[in-house]
């Protein structure tokens, strides 16, 4: 995810660089259609306020939900071991 938003960084300064910009609301909608459906509701609670946030506003929220996600996760997996070992 770091890696993903220093890349889109990168790429924005190197357009502004040459005189071409792009609208945030455009930038921030390619990040969120970039990522997986685990963050269906991080997504639609975005889309549903009466303006998207800028990169800069949006970068520690992203990263607070992967962060989630992965927590996520690591709890199904948990869940999943211990029903697997109860099994056993």
């Amino acid at each position: 995810m770091d890696t993903y938003l220093k890349e889109v960084k990168d790429t924005l300064d190197q357009l502004k660089s040459i005189d071409f910009s792009i609208l945030h609301e455009l930038v921030v909608i390619m990040i969120l259609n970039s990522f997986s459906t685990h963050s269906n509701i991080f997504i639609k609670t975005l889309a549903i306020k009466d303006s998207l946030p800028m990169l800069e506003e949006l970068e520690p929220q992203l990263l607070n939900e992967k962060l989630q996600i992965k927590l996520d996760v690591d709890k199904e997996i948990s869940i999943n071991v211990l029903a697997i070992q109860g099994r056993m």
